[in-house]
Parts: C-alpha cells; structure tokens; sequence
C-alpha cells in the first residue's frame, strides 16, 4: 500500500462553560421597548448550581453529497444542510469557579464533513455557525432576544466559528495556510490538479483533523437565546422551523425468526 489510509471525515469537538458569575437576561430592553417602563434584567447565577443543561448542538455548513474525495461533489456547493447531534455524553455544564478552561463540561464529538469551498480557493473560507441546544433549569423564566425562555424550557444559543481566527489570535489574510499543521508524509484532499500535492488553504473543518471549540456563556449571551430552532444554512442567520429533528421511517422488521438461516463454511 503506497499511501495512508486516513479518516475521510472531520470531527468537532465542543465544550461548554460559564463565562461569568451572573448571567443577565434581556428583561430590560423588552420591557422598554414594548411597555416603555424601565426594569432591570433578571440575573441567574452559575456559582453554586448549573442553571442549564447541554443537550444538543446543530452544526451548519454542511454540504449534503462528498466525492470520493470526501469534500464537496458539487463544483458549486451550497452547503445548505445541517447536523444535529444530541448524543452528548454528558448534559452537566459545572458550574463557574473562576471563569478558565478547567470549567468545561465533557468534550461532545460530532462527525462533520470538511467544508472545503472550491469557490473560495484562494480566498477566505466561510465561517461555520454552530447552536448550542440547552435546557433551562433555573427555576425561574427570563427572556431570550425576542422571547420568554420559559423554566423547563428548551433555548439555542449560536456561536460563530471563523476559519481566520481562533479567538485569540488572527490568522494571515494572505497565507491561506497559517494555522494548521499540515501533513508532510501525505498529500491530504483537495490536490493541486497539477502537482497533486495538498492545496494548503485553511478552513473550519478539515477532513482527519479534530476542530475543538470551548463555547463560553458569556454574561450577556442569554440577551441573544433563541425559542425556535435557528436556521444556519447560510452565512446571515434566520429563524425559522424548518429543520425536521425527527427520523424518518425506514424499513421495519418484525418478528425475525432467529436460527432460520445456516451459513456456510
């Protein structure tokens, strides 16, 4: 065998944390805005209990059909669909102690394609918006951007994942393949056509290569939850509910006798 065998999918690896003490709703401007009286906004702690739980997260950017190459078939993706993942290992997010990384709850891991545009190479790929699902089990409602998070209710945060940025530090406009360690005993899809060689241009995802993001609740993060299920299909973010979160019915099979069958040797 002349070359590695690597993995054709990229993977995401997300962590959730509390960024401050005290989380403040969005009571203040909607009270304003609709009744013009002036209240302030609700305040839920992180100190001594989690208010929230982690249940799900969808990822956008998704493009629906990948060659043999695992990136985009199409020469003009949309990369119109989304994932939703809620197999997470474990819905606890700790609570706040002093804001750092050792906060984060446990790592949930979610397949994603690599989302290498060829209608961006040699520019800045596009970012990926990814909402995190959760649960409020605060005791108490507060408002969302729009809308009343009712206790026991279910809300969606988004964050926005740049291929140009980490959060801490800004990658080169220009040298598209700052960033990332690339492989030097392999080429890794898309090839130069010419040289077969890897077109070194970085993006958000990238097959056989972990994309971890720690998702912070910041103190005001809850003035922008959402009710409804976001739509994070394309680059400007909507709302709407026309993401089917069900399973489709495939084929059933019933009453299988078992030990009907031989095989043979």
């Amino acid at each position: 065998m002349r070359d590695n065998i690597n993995y054709g999918t990229a993977l995401l690896k997300s962590t959730v944390r509390y960024g401050a003490a005290n989380l403040q709703d969005h009571n203040h401007d909607i009270q304003a805005s609709r009744h013009g009286t002036n209240e302030d906004n609700k305040v839920i702690s992180t100190t001594t209990d989690s208010p929230f739980t982690f249940t799900g997260l969808l990822v956008g950017g998704q493009e629906p059909e990948v060659g043999w190459n695992y990136i985009a078939k199409s020469s003009t993706p949309a990369f119109g669909t989304m994932i939703y993942d809620s197999a997470v290992p474990n819905t606890n997010i700790p609570v706040y102690t002093n804001g750092t990384n050792t906060d984060n709850s446990v790592p949930c891991y979610t397949l994603v394609w690599d989302n290498w545009d060829v209608q961006k190479a040699g520019q800045a790929q596009s970012p990926v918006y990814v909402a995190l699902e959760f649960v409020n089990n605060s005791g108490m409602d507060f408002w969302g951007l729009n809308n009343m998070i009712r206790n026991g209710g279910t809300f969606y945060i988004i964050g926005k994942l740049s291929p140009d940025t980490d959060g801490t530090t800004t990658f080169s406009s220009t040298d598209r393949s700052e960033g990332i360690t690339w492989p030097t005993d392999y080429a890794l899809p898309p090839y130069n056509a010419t040289t077969g060689e890897t077109i070194k241009e970085r993006r958000v995802f990238i097959q056989d290569y972990v994309t971890w993001a720690e998702f912070v609740i910041g103190a005001t993060s809850l003035q922008k939850a959402y009710i409804a299920v976001p739509d994070l299909r394309a680059s400007q973010i909507s709302l709407g509910l026309s993401v089917n979160l069900e399973w489709e019915s495939g084929l059933s099979f019933e009453s299988v006798g078992m030990g009907m069958v031989t095989g043979n040797n």
